[in-house]
């Protein structure tokens, strides 16, 4: 509601150095609209020109400091091959993220994959609710927990395209975290949830335990929980 005299600040369109497309950045709503990107995701990386850093302190200037919280519309957040964030107090503005209420063009909602120093994802441990799309955590060598993701309630589905024409196939995919010792944090997410595609923990070289995926009641095209140790007899869901 605008006041006499006191006009609502006006949208603003980042335009990151992604070459991802505009982002919108609207500071009075606190909301940030990744519908105009390219494949429908905010893009947080280091690949190319792309730069991590810049990235996260141009959406943090954009939000502005009456921000204490925003949600992300529009698509999904995608952490892919940064360099030197390691989530321990780095994240900038995503600490303050507590809503994903979109997917990206692959159908995910979080995607974080090949992140070289990437241990922990605490700086997401606001984020809230249930994500409408898939989860895709993979390659990610120095990463221990998920329980960044504890406060997450639900996910629904994967799905989608990547862009191109392949159908990917995820509800929940954790893959290739070489020190990735717990899953507990996606306890939430699935507790009670029948997923609508396929849930896959595989080759994460530590993992030893299940802890996390007990309330899953299954999902409906497969659970694949294989390659995790080298542990005999593997991992039980209790």
């Amino acid at each position: 509601v605008a006041v006499a005299g006191s006009p609502c600040p006006p949208v603003r369109v980042l335009t990151l150095t992604n070459g991802e497309g505009p982002v919108s950045v609207d500071p009075d709503a606190c909301a940030v609209d990744v519908s105009g990107t390219t494949y429908k995701r905010l893009l947080i990386s280091d690949n190319g020109d792309a730069d991590a850093a810049a990235t996260l302190a141009a959406l943090d200037a954009a939000l502005g400091a009456g921000c204490a919280e925003w949600t992300l519309a529009g698509g999904a957040l995608r952490i892919w091959r940064t360099t030197a964030l390691t989530g321990d107090g780095d994240f900038g503005p995503l600490a303050k993220l507590v809503a994903i209420t979109g997917k990206g063009s692959n159908g995910y909602s979080l995607y974080i994959r090949s992140n070289d120093a990437l241990q922990s994802l605490d700086g997401l441990a606001r984020l809230r609710g249930a994500l409408p799309g898939g989860i895709y955590m993979d390659g990610n060598q120095e990463l221990r927990n998920l329980d960044g993701l504890a406060g997450l309630d639900g996910l629904d589905a994967g799905g989608g395209t990547n862009g191109v024409s392949q159908q990917c196939p995820y509800s929940v995919y954790v893959g290739g975290n070489a020190k990735l010792t717990s899953v507990a944090g996606l306890r939430g997410a699935l507790r009670g949830r029948t997923l609508p595609s396929r849930l896959d923990i595989q080759s994460n070289g530590v993992l030893a335990s299940a802890a996390g995926l007990e309330g899953l009641v299954g999902a409906t095209t497969s659970v694949t929980i294989a390659g995790n140790n080298a542990v005999a007899g593997g991992m039980c869901i209790a």
